[in-house]
């Protein structure tokens, strides 16, 4: 269901569960502090800040004070589910570990523990590996890699990683991490790595999906600093290579009927710098590409990923928890150029006793 914004003032609430169990209240009352950070190239982030707000009161024993610090449910490899809105109606942002634990002790000020963690992407990032993969799709790599890190790949009965129909001959994971490896692979075919609790989902890269939530100038929406640029559009993207055992060569152009949307747009950052500069076109030759199907899957991927970079900007609105890395959000207010569809590459949910705002980058393929 599509978020709107309202201009009503809110209170903003959050909750907190260790193990599916939430804080007590006299825990709760500590947290002076969360903040969330979701992307889409890395492992997202949070972190809880308590305060013993009760100082070291007379008589008040430093064990019974820094009991926060100490108590087991922090800690490492907990598992953190966070979440944010406002009078009741809370959206979960995150559902992660605990990787790390920080505490201030200082006899000026309350001591303070702060709890970190990340999505289940970290587990990814455990160790670097050196292993082959023949006959296989990035699909299969994918599966492959998720099975091996205890994730899962179904949800509701679906399988979360999308084929990417392409065989490869032969592909090698070179002293890398599964994180490393299987964004690299992603990003050659303008797909991303997700993980949504447990379950790992390998898909295109979203920016075609319907509208989650939508933003308005002046009232959700605070700041908004909008960039578009054609400095690096181009008209087409040609990989070109050869096949050494068919003894041929393999090439596909993309153009602008290959984009995958306009995001509402009337015309693509390619469509827009061919318009004023004339035909522009951007030849891949440096990697070795087997087939036809191959070269044409790379091309549509990396043009789509250029286009992606027409309109950048960064943004803060009040508080908004369905505002999430990896879908697409409509903004309004900002003239015919900059409204729009924007596909959301972070969001950073800053929460505090004083309130709740959100920082965001976006991008946008089109104008």
């Amino acid at each position: 269901m599509l978020s709107k914004p309202t201009s009503l003032p809110r209170l903003a609430e959050f909750d907190i569960r260790i193990d599916d169990l939430p804080l007590l209240d006299s825990e709760e009352f500590q947290v002076i502090r969360i903040t969330v950070d979701d992307t889409v190239d890395m492992p997202s982030m949070f972190s809880i800040e308590f305060a013993n707000l009760g100082g070291l009161e007379v008589g008040k024993s430093l064990e019974a004070s820094i009991e926060i610090i100490d108590n087991s449910q922090f800690n490492v490899g907990r598992t953190v589910e966070i979440r944010l809105g406002y009078l009741g109606q809370l959206t979960p942002v995150i559902r992660g570990e605990i990787t790390s634990l920080e505490a201030e002790f200082t006899c000026d000020r309350p001591m303070n523990l702060l709890v970190r963690g990340y999505d289940h992407r970290h587990r990814l990032q455990r160790g670097r590996k050196t292993q082959t993969f023949t006959q296989v799709k990035d699909s299969d790599i994918a599966r492959r890699i998720t099975v091996a890190a205890g994730l899962g790949h179904t949800e509701s009965g679906r399988d979360t990683i999308e084929d990417t129909e392409v065989v490869h001959e032969y592909v090698m994971q070179v002293n890398q991490t599964d994180m490393e490896f299987l964004q690299e692979r992603a990003a050659l075919i303008h797909y991303e790595v997700i993980v949504k609790d447990k379950v790992l989902f390998f898909r295109p890269i979203g920016n075609a999906n319907r509208v989650r939530s939508s933003l308005t100038f002046q009232e959700d929406l605070v700041e908004f600093y909008p960039r578009l640029s054609a400095k690096e559009q181009v008209s087409s993207v040609t990989v070109r290579s050869w096949n050494p055992q068919m003894k041929e060569m393999v090439a596909y152009t993309a153009r602008s009927s290959d984009a995958v949307s306009k995001m509402g747009g009337d015309q693509t950052g390619a469509e827009v710098s061919t318009s004023a500069f004339g035909n522009t076109v951007e030849v891949i030759s440096d990697r070795r590409v087997e087939t036809q199907s191959e070269a044409k899957q790379i091309a549509i991927a990396q043009f789509n990923d250029a286009i992606l970079g027409f309109i950048t900007s960064e943004g803060v609105c009040r508080g908004r928890p369905d505002l999430l890395a990896n879908t697409v959000v409509h903004i309004d207010g900002l003239g015919d150029r900059f409204s729009g569809e924007y596909y959301v590459v972070s969001a950073s949910h800053r929460y505090e006793q004083i309130g709740y705002y959100t920082h965001f980058t976006v991008r946008r393929n089109a104008s």
